[in-house]
């Protein structure tokens, strides 16, 4: 298992990030790993709504909202026959806008569980274009 924490500080109220990241449809404005993403459940992006992605390294992956509590954490989970993987936000609310604090577990199925070094590293490598991406989609 690949675990890989990361903490960001933006500087907007915690609503407006977390409203952002609850739609998994805004990923790519942000992500530029992310091919394609579509909703495979009727209505609003809620906990239990579940989407279908497809990444550039990973390819068809399904996701599921499984938390959604506003403004204070959001996370997903998703599967596919190369990874499993969860990842979930937390907000806090700063002097300087909102800390959010960033979990990814992945785990390599497979060939690709030889490789985890090489996964975490690529991933981790790709955070700050993720964060300056973010940042843009946001405005700030």
């Amino acid at each position: 298992m690949i675990t890989i924490d990361h903490i960001l500080t933006l500087p907007c109220a915690p609503e407006i990030i977390f409203d952002f990241l609850a739609n998994p449809l805004n990923e790519p404005k942000w992500n530029s790993d992310l091919i394609s993403i579509r909703q495979t459940t009727p209505g609003q992006p809620e906990r239990g709504s579940r989407f279908t992605s497809e990444y550039k390294q990973i390819g068809d992956l399904d996701v599921t909202l499984t938390r959604l509590d506003r403004p204070k954490h959001i996370a997903y989970s998703g599967s596919n026959a190369k990874v499993s993987l969860f990842a979930e936000f937390r907000f806090r609310p700063t002097p300087n806008g909102t800390s959010v604090a960033l979990r990814f577990d992945i785990e390599p199925k497979g060939i690709l569980s030889l490789a985890s070094g090489m996964i975490k590293e690529a991933f981790t490598k790709g955070l700050p274009a993720k964060e300056t991406a973010l940042r843009r989609a946001l405005g700030v």
